[in-house]
């Protein structure tokens, strides 16, 4: 009995987290209140301050977990090839797979930035860090990075994929023109990998990245 109590509490738990997610991603953090949270999950309010003490915990739960997963799959990808290139195989891997919802890489960025709008004055430190405290597991613990260049260069092949993915929603979103998300991932890949020095000139003019050289060699050949 106190195993299947157990899990059903977990089950619970799990629930409310990613309902508090869902309304964040979907509605911003104005549409994440405790009253929506429970009406979604299908428990009453007090069921969920049983489990957290607020609605920014919920969410910050849910934040840790998809980026317990993320590292997961980085390392695995790190098996085979080094870690800035397991890091655009997630992201490219990801894109063209069509991942969506609270689930894509894209939504972690938006969810950890709407858990930092809410910033309350007497959790806003805590949230944050926590969140670095889950991104260092990543990177020493999955990852095994320990030098400083080697953690900045991850992190910064991170941050080009949300560039490129939330570049490429906001020109949609404005009717404007725009590669498709692949292509800009790749670009965006090619700039962390040749550096800014690479791409423009002594004298300020813009080099244009050729198609050949937007696609990291580094890039497993079976992602199209």
């Amino acid at each position: 009995m106190t195993g299947i109590r157990e899990t059903k509490k977990a089950t619970t738990r799990t629930t409310l987290a990613r309902c508090t997610a869902e309304l964040a991603y979907e509605h911003g953090v104005e549409g994440m209140t405790v009253a929506a949270i429970t009406a979604a999950a299908g428990v009453s309010q007090r069921t969920f301050h049983n489990y957290f003490d607020s609605r920014e915990k919920a969410l910050l739960t849910f934040i840790e977990s998809s980026m317990e997963k993320l590292g997961e799959k980085l390392a695995e990808l790190a098996e085979g090839s080094d870690p800035i290139s397991a890091v655009e195989q997630l992201i490219i891997g990801e894109t063209i797979s069509g991942a969506a919802g609270v689930d894509s890489f894209l939504a972690l960025d938006r969810l950890t930035r709407a858990l930092l709008s809410t910033n309350p004055a007497d959790a806003g430190e805590h949230q944050l860090a926590t969140l670095r405290d889950a991104v260092d597991r990543i990177l020493t613990e999955r990852l095994g990075l320990t030098g400083f260049e080697d953690i900045v260069a991850v992190h910064a092949t991170l941050h080009s994929g949300f560039t490129a993915l939330i570049y490429h929603e906001f020109e949609l979103r404005h009717g404007r023109d725009v590669d498709d998300p692949i292509t800009l991932l790749r670009r965006a890949f090619a700039v962390v990998r040749g550096g800014v020095n690479q791409i423009y000139t002594p004298h300020g003019g813009q080099v244009r990245l050729s198609s050949a050289s937007t696609r990291s060699s580094t890039v497993d050949p079976a992602i199209p």
